[in-house]
């Protein structure tokens, strides 16, 4: 499939991918308004890096990925900041933090403790692998923890992107730009793809050599695999 509105800017470390990236918002922020463009990334270190150019852009439109459906989704109560509450109700599966930081590359998660099996979920989703091929050993937990948010009325991580699908882009924007793009999962890009025929453009920013998130559900193959027009 091939999208006219979708365009890539590669390139590795030290060759001005954040330069190009900050131009370019200026420039449709001039041309369309500051309202008109989002900007968003995977990691908040690399929001808050573009933030810092001084771009002329509303900040409601500028974050995570995440950050930007958790505005869009009139700010949810996050499950994950509950869980000394999922603690009390279920110590055997006690969360203790799930870690996200590189240092997990290529690792699998610890599914003997509930920290390892809400990451393990989280990754399973985030590759978008169908509920029949999940390992018997996570779905006990999967059904608890969706039990446990329906009763409360908490949303976790990955809610923020599944709940999105299907919906339109936030209100006014014409065009976005995804930086880190190399880190973003097959269900982040599912969501931003589907905004394409709502917008005049989206920008995807990355290298495929720099993916670290792999254990977390990225897979660079979703921006590298992508048919687009010279």
């Amino acid at each position: 499939m091939t999208n006219d509105n979708e365009y890539h800017i590669y390139g590795p470390p030290g060759t001005g991918k954040t330069t190009e990236l900050v131009r370019n918002i200026q420039r449709a922020s001039e041309k369309r308004g500051p309202d008109s463009v989002l900007v968003c990334s995977h990691t908040k270190a690399a929001a808050t890096e573009v933030a810092s150019r001084n771009i002329s852009v509303n900040p409601d439109n500028v974050g995570t990925l995440h950050a930007i459906c958790y505005r869009k989704f009139t700010k949810p109560q996050v499950a994950e900041s509950h869980s000394t509450e999922w603690n009390a109700l279920h110590p055997g599966w006690a969360i203790k933090g799930v870690s996200r930081t590189a240092d997990n590359l290529g690792a699998t998660a610890d599914t003997t403790t509930g920290s390892g099996l809400l990451q393990e979920i989280s990754s399973l989703r985030n590759r978008m692998v169908p509920r029949e091929n999940w390992k018997m050993s996570v779905t006990g937990f999967a059904r608890a923890w969706e039990a446990w948010k329906r009763a409360n009325g908490y949303v976790d991580f990955t809610d923020m992107i599944e709940f999105n699908i299907g919906s339109s882009p936030p209100d006014g924007i014409e065009v976005a730009f995804i930086d880190e793009a190399q880190d973003f999962s097959a269900l982040q890009f599912e969501l931003v793809r589907q905004w394409l025929p709502n917008i005049d453009r989206a920008i995807f920013v990355g290298d495929d050599d720099q993916s670290i998130f792999g254990f977390s559900g990225a897979d660079p193959e979703n921006l590298i695999s992508r048919d687009i027009p010279s």
